[in-house]
């Protein structure tokens, strides 16, 4: 307190409160307009208030520290928040410079070259994550396309040998006159060619299709009538090549899908089965119905297929020397096809062979609840 004494007012609600003994916090004004915290604090002897105590300090001082603490919040925010942010960029750019590379390479990377890699961070972190996806995804892409290329590149060169050999028997033909019997022989020839060219068209074309996915609509299919209709084509193709069809078992089963494309997936391992059995051997067809799939085996007593080459068999325009040597034909998408359309039905194709031996292809369907 000052030297100088200064008369502190006694409020009437702090008189009543000390009449009931309790003690009252409160700021006053002196007579020269000084803030006061003023204590009033009641003396109580035998259970009387007998004396009053009034005790005050001045705001002045504590004002003063306020006041000099809002100057410097004043100066220190703005600055802060300044430093905040500039520090913030800086380690925003110095984290996000894998990213931006990251980005840079994503960038080089085309259709012509997929084979470029975006470099992982090795942090452990999101973005090494992020690094990881995106090679996965890259990788895929360059196996797609390199896929894509290969079964173009195979496409033409399955559709130029027909149009060459057309166009060879027509120029050999035009050279000098001929004979109504030599240009008929000429014209069946070609006609042969022309008809080779329809089905090779018509694989290509059921090949995309199949392996673009499943129909929007599905119907029911019993699979039992359709393994009997498909034992019908098989056994008029049986006796042509000399090689007994017959079926093993048949279990009533049901599943959803296509039932002219799943005929056509039946049909092309029968075709096969027949084609690499060599004469006096048999083709055995079965269904059965187990642990939730339908199951639609053709095995066969031909020549086989080596364990390196069981995935090979299944790739478009993909014809195996055994296969050639026995000069059967065709352009290698049966079982391509095959595959595609039973995959697509939410299925799976798989073989079992060995050289010599025989082959077993076996397509496996979600079974539908009797």
């Amino acid at each position: 307190m000052p030297t100088k004494m200064k008369t502190l007012a006694l409020s009437a609600a702090a008189r009543a409160r000390a009449a009931r003994g309790q003690n009252t916090f409160e700021t006053a004004l002196l007579a020269d307009a000084e803030p006061v915290r003023v204590l009033t604090m009641p003396i109580v002897r035998e259970g009387r208030v007998v004396e009053i105590v009034q005790v005050g300090m001045p705001l002045r001082r504590a004002r003063a520290t306020l006041d000099r603490y809002r100057d410097t919040l004043t100066v220190l925010i703005p600055l802060g928040v300044g430093l905040a942010a500039v520090g913030g960029a800086l380690i925003a750019q110095v984290a996000l410079r894998p990213l931006d590379r990251m980005t840079r390479t994503a960038r080089r990377i085309s259709a012509e070259d997929l084979s470029q890699r975006v470099e992982r961070p090795r942090t452990g972190d999101e973005l090494d994550r992020l690094a990881e996806t995106m090679n996965d995804m890259l990788a895929h892409l360059e196996q797609a396309f390199a896929q894509s290329r290969r079964f173009a590149a195979d496409a033409a060169h399955e559709l130029r040998t027909p149009l060459a050999a057309l166009r060879g028997s027509i120029e050999v033909a035009l050279r000098g006159e001929r004979s109504p019997e030599e240009y008929r022989r000429v014209l069946a020839s070609g006609l042969e060619e022309v008809e080779r060219l329809i089905r090779l068209s018509e694989d290509l074309l059921l090949l995309s299709r199949s392996m673009a996915g499943p129909e929007p609509t599905r119907a029911v299919v019993d699979l039992e009538p359709l393994l009997l209709e498909v034992f019908d084509v098989g056994a008029r193709l049986g006796q042509a090549a000399g090689v007994t069809v017959r079926i093993e078992g048949a279990t009533p089963a049901t599943a959803r899908g296509d039932v002219t494309a799943l005929r056509r997936a039946l049909v092309n391992l029968v075709e096969n089965a027949v084609k690499y059995t060599p004469r006096g051997g048999k083709v055995e067809l079965s269904l059965t119905a187990t642990g939730g799939s339908a199951e639609v085996a053709v095995a066969d007593t031909g020549i086989g297929v080596e364990p390196a080459d069981a995935e090979r068999i299944f790739e478009p325009f993909v014809r195996l020397d055994a296969a050639r040597s026995r000069d059967t034909g065709g352009a290698g998408l049966g079982l391509a096809i095959a595959r595609s359309i039973v995959v697509a039905h939410g299925g799976t194709l798989s073989v079992e062979s060995r050289p010599g031996s025989g082959s077993r292809f076996t397509i496996r369907l979600p079974l539908l609840p009797a």
